[in-house]
């Protein structure tokens, strides 16, 4: 375990806050499951939705702008997909 992991995890359980990162959340994630620290595990489990909420954004604009659709139309296209 890295000393930034290890330094958040301690941050954590003493404070019962720590600042998580996108770049070290999976880490931190695996290290909090470990030792059960269930607040930590939500908190990085934010920090990563908020990485794959902007990637889809980021998707589904793209498309938009490509195809000339409407955000009706895209997410129709979204819909019938799954």
């Amino acid at each position: 375990m890295s000393e930034i992991i290890l330094s958040g995890l301690c941050r954590f359980i003493y404070t019962g806050s720590v600042q998580v990162t996108s770049e070290i959340a999976q880490d931190v994630l695996r290290a909090a499951d470990q030792y059960l620290l269930e607040g930590l595990k939500r908190l990085c489990e934010y920090t990563i939705a908020k990485v794959i909420w902007k990637s889809i954004l980021s998707f589904v604009f793209k498309q938009l702008i490509i195809y000339n659709l409407t955000i009706y139309s895209c997410c129709l296209a979204g819909c019938e997909y799954r």
